[in-house]
């Protein structure tokens, strides 16, 4: 499996940044050493959200950060899941990835408009 995770300068929270190396680090730990871990921070290097990605950008703007991919299938925006879940996905005995009324009903539902 390909994680990938595009990252905004690090996890940011109300009250602290956990930096992209140590969220690079821990999920590397969680993750079997078979699966390929690719960590993207935007604030340091180009990246342009396509397809899902643009789309949910559009209502949740820098708020959809961190972005979870698993094979390039858009698995989960604004978060990350414990590892638990992660291993769960990439294991596949969760199913994972959004879909566009996903993202329309969350961002309904939290209050966003595109």
């Amino acid at each position: 499996m390909k994680v990938k995770l595009v990252l905004s300068g690090g996890i940011k929270t109300c009250c602290s940044v956990t930096s992209t190396e140590v969220v690079q680090k821990a999920v590397r730990e969680w993750l079997p050493e078979s699966d390929e871990l690719v960590v993207i921070d935007r604030e340091k290097q180009p990246w342009t959200a396509e397809g899902l990605a643009a789309f949910a950008e559009r209502y949740f703007h820098d708020e959809v950060y961190p972005l979870l991919f698993i094979d390039d299938t858009l698995a989960m925006i604004g978060g990350l899941p414990s590892r638990k879940n992660l291993l769960a996905m990439t294991s596949g005995h969760e199913p994972f990835g959004l879909t566009e009324n996903d993202i329309v009903t969350a961002a309904k539902s939290l209050g966003y408009t595109a």
